[in-house]
């Protein structure tokens, strides 16, 4: 079960290990966070296809699938943030203009939008330190997540684990 865990952190989307690489890549915006993704899944793939665990390579293509869907999603961002904007605003020039017992509604209307507006526009940012240590830290997991692998795959008793794999 050890081992499942571990393979699960490969740097491959849809597997965990993909999702905390999407995590970083998107702090660095939407195209060099998708060319980071991309950079990992080939690699993940390349040494998938070299110890001949096929069954994860057959995981890409549904990884791909994913990162399109997000990568459209972040992008619709924008979309969703100026339609709020404009709602807001024409809940200020209501407050503004009328005063007929609804104006505290809108108010804490105004306030909830202005909330889901950081909430749009704020993107997930990490310093340059912390993407450092993010990177840093996925390299040390996957480097050692093949080493494991590798190390199973050479010791007696464990032959079933990697033909399952295989």
């Amino acid at each position: 079960m050890a081992m499942i865990n571990l393979i699960n952190l490969l740097p491959i989307m849809p597997l965990d290990g993909g999702r905390v690489l999407r995590s970083i890549s998107f702090s660095f915006g939407s195209w060099r966070g998708l060319i980071l993704i991309g950079i990992g899944m080939i690699a993940g793939a390349a040494i998938l296809m070299k110890m001949g665990f096929w069954l994860f390579v057959i995981l890409i293509p549904f990884g791909i699938i994913e990162v399109v869907f997000d990568f459209k999603k972040e992008r619709k961002n924008p979309e969703k943030l100026v339609k709020a904007q404009s709602t807001l605003e024409n809940f200020r020039e209501y407050i503004r203009n009328g005063s007929d017992g609804t104006a505290s509604y809108f108010q804490s209307r105004v306030e909830e939008l202005e909330e889901g507006i950081k909430r749009l526009s704020a993107r997930p940012n990490m310093s340059a330190a912390q993407l450092k240590r993010g990177i840093v830290w996925a390299l040390v997991l996957a480097v050692s997540l093949f080493l494991v692998i590798h190390y199973a795959s050479v010791i007696t008793g464990d032959e079933s684990f990697i033909d399952i794999l295989r």
